[in-house]
């Protein structure tokens, strides 16, 4: 029997159609998430690094000491947003990014503070009217858990990492601590043996009656290091001075029950476990419940005797304070229950729960029957799919808060309705961005779900192009900006999603491209790697694309016969991860990077070729993620690569064949992006998972190049105007950015960004 029940109204015909919808989302989104997670920890080759988390880490405290070491004045990077994104008409209102953690403060429910995936902290004081960012010089953007003391609610704790999505995500480090509602924060991750080895954290908690008492649990997504340092629920009695690890597994909730604050509950990958001396012991408490590989836990904050489990799709119920469990729902989660599972409890009445996964649903039958508090996918939905986050008013019956992939809403009156809280957040997860050539504010970007965007006016509000899910590569004609392309999700005929402006992007205006030429099924990766070119002599610019094979065409061709041209005469033997097309005295030539570090060259891409390797002396691991051409020296040539260990900038002055590692001064974390100043000679531009930095020797050395940005931000690319003459960057998790270059050339004093006397 199907226990959910849809909302009220919806004739027996539009329900059919809407649930197959749904099913099809599902199953697809499903496979999109596993990509992503797969794309991004491919791309940096976690697999190979043990350490990668305290590598990052590590960088990231050397990044804060030169910022701190900076003098005087300095221009700084300029927001562009999306702050938020509209999302067409539809009644969710705008969207912002993906929300992972939220904490109320009890006294106040106008007092919010809000954790994202890779947008770093804010707090409101007005309900969600307006944000502020905390956490800008911390050095991570991850956030994965938020704490309020409940004795002290001006006490925030705050767990970073991605724990949505592991590694796909990014990781954290470690966990942090407030005494004034944010305004500062200290690290509190011990020492030596007595640290605290957590890679994304979970959950946080205190001990009510003695707030030295702190349960930290998580996961070591993205470093599977040695069994020494496994995940689990970490305790501290001295105030996040010192820990001990107490119970190893992936964690997903710890908290004290209410009442009695010696009895601590948990929910990790190997079931639901119990404590009964304040955290120092665990014992499972898995009677009549079945665990799963991802499990969630919540307690009736009215009647600690009534907890909540949910194991992937089973919503199970104890009344005797976890001695048992009862099953109540056995269809619980819509799907992608690794991706978006959690469950809340009403503090005025422990038999009403929510439950998200896809969409929210609400029972107040103690789980039997839950009712989706939201239409699926459409203008009708009125809140963002994918819930990470439900919290209850302890103030208002009726009233909760729901944080999905695309931002943060709240009922008021039990899910009959939805206010939208996004606001001002700047929390949007770009893969790539592309700028119009003569107004770098015109920006065009593809977002983790929520689509390809564009910004085409003078404010911070984007606007959705084309509905995409998740949107990924962008590109804008330099010969003629009414003609803008983006891409999404390869489709399930096995080609990819190619969609095209001839308006300038404006919404509702992208067609998708024909795949005539295209051969069917040949290796599309998640993110299609896509690149443009100027025409020359009169000829249009020209759009390539990537599979096994590399494609281009024309932009400026009719819809109707639109079609590709396959550029190589053969498969290249290893993955694209990015395409390079430039010219070179007029001939038309092409780089393709791998996700293994190998480089591949075609010298006359206007004829069918074979791509040579000039892979080289380029080694270590990680992706190769980027190419630029220097448009002073053409035969120079710079790539940068997703490595941890290695160099993670080369330089060639004779078009690859011969490469040199450059780059001292980058921190030792992916390089993801590189731009080459036009009028300016030397200096060059790297965007890293740690910001940005800049060279004016032309490569040799770099100094931070990130003043008004905040620390942690992952750089996915730079794109460089000499005319408005600006850079602009795109960030996983802190939007778009602009920085002017007039007169930069007399900034740089002793590698700091310092104005001149």
């Amino acid at each position: 029997m199907n226990r959910f029940i849809l909302l009220i109204g919806m004739g027996l015909l539009a329900s059919q159609l809407q649930a197959q919808a749904l099913s099809d989302k599902r199953d697809g989104e499903l496979e999109q998430i596993r990509e992503r997670e797969r794309w991004f920890a491919e791309v940096r080759a976690l697999d190979q690094v043990g350490n990668a988390d305290r590598l990052r880490a590590a960088a990231a405290e050397q990044v804060k000491a030169d910022r701190v070491a900076r003098r005087g004045p300095m221009p700084e990077w300029q927001m562009l947003g999306p702050a938020p994104m509209t999302m067409l008409n539809w009644s969710m209102g705008n969207v912002a990014g993906r929300t992972t953690a939220l904490a109320v403060d009890p006294r106040n429910d106008n007092v919010l503070y809000l954790g994202t995936g890779s947008g770093g902290l804010w707090k409101s004081a007005d309900g969600g009217g307006f944000w502020v960012e905390l956490f800008g010089s911390v050095g991570t953007q991850a956030i994965g858990a938020l704490h309020l003391e409940p004795g002290n609610p001006d006490h925030l704790w705050v767990g970073t990492g991605d724990r949505t999505q592991g590694c796909s995500g990014y990781f954290g480090q470690g966990l942090y601590y407030s005494a004034d509602g944010g305004s500062s924060f200290a690290a509190r991750n011990g020492s030596g043996a007595g640290s605290l080895l957590l890679t994304t954290i979970s959950a946080v908690a205190t001990k009510p009656d003695d707030p030295s008492v702190v349960l930290a649990g998580g996961d070591r997504y993205c470093n599977p290091g040695p069994s020494s340092d496994p995940g689990g629920i970490f305790r501290s009695a001295d105030g996040g001075q010192s820990w001990a690890l107490v119970l190893a597994g992936a964690v997903n909730d710890v908290f004290f029950a209410p009442g009695n604050s010696q009895i601590a509950y948990a929910a990790s990958s190997a079931g639901l476990f119990q404590s009964t001396d304040a955290g120092q012991n665990w014992n499972p408490i898995n009677n009549g419940f079945t665990p799963e590989a991802r499990n969630r836990l919540a307690i009736a904050p009215g009647d600690s005797n009534v907890l909540y489990a949910l194991s992937t799709a089973q919503l199970y119920r104890s009344t005797d304070g976890g001695a048992s469990f009862e099953l109540r729902n056995a269809e619980a989660c819509q799907g992608q229950c690794s991706y978006n599972l959690v469950t809340a409890v009403s503090p005025f009445d422990p038999s009403e729960v929510l439950v998200g996964t896809i969409r929210h649903a609400k029972s107040t039958d103690a789980g039997a029957n839950l009712i989706i508090q939201t239409e699926s996918w459409g203008g009708a939905q009125a809140v963002h799919q994918d819930t990470h986050v439900l919290v209850y008013s302890v103030n208002q019956a009726g009233r909760f808060w729901v944080g999905t992939d695309g931002g943060l809403w709240r009922s008021d009156d039990g899910g009959a309705s939805y206010s939208n809280l996004n606001a001002n957040l700047n929390i949007t997860q770009f893969y790539d961005v592309a700028i119009d050539p003569a107004d770098p504010t015109r920006v065009f970007g593809g977002a983790q779900d929520n689509s390809s965007l564009a910004r085409l006016g003078l404010d911070l509000l984007w606007n959705v192009t084309r509905v995409t899910g998740d949107g990924f590569m962008n590109a804008v004609d330099p010969l003629n900006s009414s003609r803008v392309v983006q891409n999404g999700y390869p489709n399930n005929q096995g080609f990819p999603s190619i969609h095209r402006s001839l308006n300038g992007g404006a919404v509702g205006t992208l067609q998708t491209l024909p795949t005539t030429g295209l051969i069917q099924n040949d290796g599309y990766r998640f993110v299609t790697p896509m690149g443009i070119v100027a025409g020359g002599n009169g000829q249009p610019s020209e759009i390539f694309i990537t599979g096994r094979n590399v494609y281009r065409a024309a932009i400026d061709q009719p819809q109707i016969g639109f079609s590709w041209t396959r550029v190589s005469n053969a498969d290249l033997p290893s993955s694209p991860n990015t395409v390079y097309p430039f010219r070179d005295s007029g001939t038309l030539k092409v780089f393709a990077g791998s996700t293994s570090g190998r480089v591949f060259r075609c010298d006359n891409a206007a004829a069918s070729c074979s791509f040579a390797e000039v892979t080289g002396a380029i080694s270590g691991s990680g992706a190769i993620t980027d190419f630029a051409v220097d448009p002073q020296q053409p035969q120079r040539v710079y790539v940068t690569r997703a490595d941890f260990t290695g160099p993670r900038l080369y330089r060639s002055d004779n078009l690859g064949q011969l490469w040199a590692p450059v780059g001292t001064g980058l921190p030792q974390v992916p390089a993801n992006a590189v731009a080459v100043d036009p009028l300016t000679a030397g200096r060059v531009f790297v965007g890293t998972d740690l910001g940005v930095f800049v060279s004016t020797d032309s490569g040799n050395s770099f100094s931070p190049f990130d003043a008004g940005m905040p620390i942690g931000a992952v750089i996915t690319d730079l794109e460089i105007d000499d005319q408005p003459y600006a850079l602009v960057a795109g960030t996983y998790g802190r939007g778009a950015w602009l920085h002017p270059l007039i007169d930069l050339e007399r900034i740089l004093v002793d590698g700091f960004e310092q104005l001149p006397p």
